[in-house]
């Protein structure tokens, strides 16, 4: 039983195995004491250390050092005994802290997890055209503000040592990769805000050499749970801005306590503006929830599959009876007020995702009650 439990010290996660290096084979990018390590796939369960990197800065003291020995050392003066020096040296067990004893001393403020080695996480992007996986991540410049560092893949299928690139990056709230422009690179969005007042940043990307200092635009909205998504609802091949918050009105709230509900969605501008997407929305839908349909509120309606064919995306929600239904939208992307579809369940509905649960290109629906779970595999 012991023998088959991991040293604690030596364990990380891996969730990126796949084929970086498009050989159709796969690879690893596994995480160490120190750094990381890029593995390329040889085949027949076989892989050969390509690079080594770290996501540390290396020309910054680290705040603690990941050693086996630990020395301590006070000075301290008392009434009692004067000047006081106490040393001790320990060599630790990696189980050391594995099970906690609580006294009834203990209190909320004590730490309930720490770690004496960490490092930023490396994700997958694509940072230039070459169509080629880039590794990037964050961590801190020699100026102590934050920075944006890029290891490209060269067409060998091997990455450098040390960044390729790196610029400072403003940190604060949210932050995602995606491409919103269509031209194969990923751009940066940043979404900054806290109670009802929220920023969001767009950063396009010139081929991994523009960084993301300035933004391209900046839309501010009031609101609540603000969610921000890019889905390409009339499937053109361009991504529309998605937005919708809860609001709380105040003459509403003291009459009937209602909370008001608003999806925006905003198209691409032309490619001549300066601007990623309209200054306005082309299309905007408000719903108001109060006590007696507060069952609406469980979750945010969902734009991202096409449910009846058409090529338009559809907008699949609650109901205020708990049942779970879609309502189309059309060409200038307004949300029709009637569903065209809906699923009543023997309970109610507190929850759903809408996943492709096999390989028909058919949206898949697993609903969330109470106590159980309803999965609709779409009909072909």
């Amino acid at each position: 039983m012991i023998a088959s439990i991991p040293q604690l010290r030596r364990t990380s996660y891996i969730d990126n195995i796949s084929d970086l290096n498009g050989d159709g084979l796969i690879d690893l990018l596994i995480p160490g004491s120190k750094g990381y390590g890029f593995f390329r796939g040889l085949g027949g369960e076989k892989f050969e250390l390509a690079a080594e990197f770290s996501t540390l800065n290396p020309n910054l003291t680290e705040a603690e050092s990941d050693v086996d020995d630990s020395i301590q050392a006070s000075m301290r003066f008392t009434a009692e005994q004067g000047l006081e020096f106490q040393i001790s040296a320990a060599r630790p067990s990696p189980f050391a802290s594995f099970v906690e004893q609580w006294d009834g001393n203990a209190t909320d403020n004590e730490t309930l997890l720490a770690a004496r080695s960490w490092m930023p996480s490396v994700h997958l992007a694509h940072m230039n055209q070459d169509e080629l996986v880039d590794l990037v991540y964050i961590n801190v410049s020699d100026d102590m503000i934050s920075q944006f560092n890029v290891h490209q893949q060269s067409s060998s299928g091997n990455f450098a040592n040390t960044p390729n690139w790196q610029g400072p990056i403003d940190t604060s709230g949210q932050i995602q990769l995606r491409d919103l422009n269509g031209d194969g690179v990923d751009d940066l969005i940043r979404v900054d805000g806290d109670g009802n007042d929220w920023n969001v940043y767009l950063y396009t990307n010139t081929n991994g050499e523009s960084g993301f200092g300035q933004p391209d635009q900046i839309m501010r909205f009031s609101g609540y749970d603000l969610n921000v998504n890019f889905i390409d609802i009339d499937g053109d091949g361009e991504l529309e801005l998605s937005v919708s918050y809860y609001t709380i009105p105040v003459v509403e709230a003291i009459r009937n306590a209602s909370i008001l509900r608003t999806q925006l969605l905003y198209r691409r501008t032309e490619p001549e503006n300066d601007q990623l997407f309209n200054r306005r929305p082309d299309s905007s839908f408000e719903e108001n929830f109060s006590a007696d349909n507060v069952r609406g509120l469980a979750e945010q309606m969902s734009l991202q599959f096409d449910v009846d064919g058409d090529g338009i995306n559809d907008a699949i929600y609650i109901t205020d009876d708990g049942t779970l239904a879609a309502k189309k939208i059309d060409a200038q992307l307004r949300i029709a007020d009637q569903p065209f579809w809906e699923y009543v369940s023997d309970r109610s509905i507190f929850g759903f995702d809408v996943l492709h649960l096999n390989n028909d290109q058919k949206p898949d629906l697993i609903l969330r009650h109470g106590t159980a779970v309803t999965v609709l595999v779409a009909r072909p």
